[in-house]
């Protein structure tokens, strides 16, 4: 059973005995309980997702680092697109997306690395690209606003719209998105809209940068 994309609880199969998740704020799986309140199995994980075990009386709980399942003979965490290895804090296999990398930032060039070494920053939805999804959402973000604020400016007249300008305001917040979620929101937001002004301007006055 899931909210919001994490795990509240599990049944089994055959049993229909219900078990539930209390989990940290990167949804790592700490404490097991019984319907009762009775603690199952609780665990402590340390940034890269190795398990400090304290209480483990419930069998075959392998819902572990950030909520993802943790094969028993390899040890390896299922993230979806690769596997990960909680005890080495790398990915078995590289990242075989082309987006993931940023000139600006080293730590995106490796395509091993887990979360760019910032694991307590956030998580990582399916072992691809992280700042993939940060730069789509500012980009369509950015490019919403300029349309809007377009708009508001002419009256409602979709012909009037300069499509250029929101290509621009889209590309400035792709740019913008993509480096925030890879340095885990401690990239200054002065930096971010320079580089986005930059980009919207050059493509505005000469066409794609």
């Amino acid at each position: 059973m899931f909210l919001n994309g994490k795990r509240l609880a599990r049944r089994d199969i055959l049993t229909g005995t219900v078990h539930y998740y209390i989990s940290d704020y990167l949804g790592s799986s700490n404490v097991v309980a019984n319907g009762s309140g009775a603690i199952e199995n609780e665990s402590d994980f340390y940034p890269f997702g190795g398990e400090e075990q304290i209480t483990a009386g419930l069998s075959g709980q392998r819902y572990k680092f950030t909520g993802k399942e943790r094969d028993p003979e390899s040890n390896m965490d299922y993230f979806g697109a690769r596997y990960y290895g909680a005890g080495l804090g790398r990915w078995v296999t590289a990242d075989y997306s082309e987006n993931g990398s940023i000139i600006e930032l080293p730590q995106t060039l490796n395509k091993y690395n887990y979360l760019y070494n910032r694991p307590v920053y956030g998580t990582d939805p399916d072992g691809r690209c992280p700042p993939c999804v940060g730069a789509i959402v500012g980009g369509v973000v950015e490019a919403g606003f300029d349309l809007g604020k377009q708009l508001v400016n002419n009256g409602g007249n979709l012909s009037a719209v300069n499509g250029r300008e929101v290509g621009a305001a889209a590309l400035g917040g792709f740019v913008a998105g993509g480096l925030a979620v890879a340095t885990g929101g401690v990239t200054r937001p002065a930096y971010l809209s320079q580089k986005s002004l930059e980009i919207s301007a050059c493509m505005v006055r000469f066409g794609p940068c």
